[in-house]
């Protein structure tokens, strides 16, 4: 009985050929490097490959592409083949996984932060050339500085209004509507964190051209004079004084 199961699984769905060196007969060896890892492993790559071309919000469209595409693939008889390496590269990816986990434990997330900051610091000192950006992706990056221009002036004329209903205006401390002093400050916060979001992301965006054309990318999609691209100049004016200072 457990002999004629062994068959129909491993040779007649799976189409295991009798001379097939992922096989050795001792059952427990075949079940692990015959039918778990090389399953594991399509379903691990079917996943992420639905995952990409349907996105997160069509999961279930996504899930029966991957069990199709599973199917397929033991139709075909492409289990053993993929058998051959499949095992070498799980491990493997078990291997980065573990290293992976070991690294989160090793280093907490601010100091990772802090690298990557310091990194990013690095790597303006050293300018190695931005690759070229194609006339439809400058056009994308454009249309972000201006959302994040637009979303910046909206938190500063919500700060301005908080302001004004103040009993000493431009304070911000207290509101006529009876509310509390810290409810109107934490408002102010939130849109002041804003403001400094809009301003970090329209930095990050310039980032990707060249040094060169950074100020005149900036001119481009930006009202030049405006609060908010005095603030984004301002940055990159300390970032080439910083550079100056290097040089010399």
């Amino acid at each position: 009985m457990a002999f004629d199961i062994y068959e129909f699984v491993f040779h007649d769905i799976l189409k295991y050929s009798p001379s097939s060196s992922a096989l050795t007969g001792d059952l427990q060896h075949d079940v692990v490097f015959g039918l778990l890892i090389p399953t594991v492993f399509i379903s691990f790559v079917l996943y992420f490959s639905v995952r990409n071309v349907f996105g997160a919000g069509h999961a279930m469209i996504g899930n029966l592409a991957a069990i199709t595409g599973l199917g397929v693939i033991i139709t075909l008889g492409w289990v053993p083949l993929i058998a051959g390496f499949g095992s070498f590269v799980f491990v493997a990816m078990l291997a980065l996984l573990f290293v992976g986990a070991f690294y989160r434990r090793l280093v907490p997330d601010g100091a990772e932060m802090k690298l990557r900051k310091g990194a990013r610091w690095a790597g303006s000192m050293v300018d190695v050339g931005s690759p070229v950006i194609p006339p439809k992706q400058r056009r994308a990056l454009g249309v972000k500085l201006r959302r994040c221009e637009s979303e910046y002036n909206s938190a500063v004329i919500a700060i301005k209004s908080y302001e004004d209903k103040g009993d000493n205006k431009g304070q911000g401390l207290y509101v006529n509507t009876g509310e509390s002093q810290i409810e109107r400050t934490t408002d102010i916060e939130r849109h002041t964190k804003m403001k400094d979001n809009a301003v970090e992301k329209a930095v990050q965006i310039i980032e990707y051209f060249q040094k060169g054309e950074r100020i005149d990318v900036l001119k481009s999609y930006v009202k030049e004079g405006g609060d908010f691209y005095k603030e984004v100049n301002e940055i990159f004016s300390a970032q080439r004084a910083v550079e100056d200072k290097y040089d010399k």
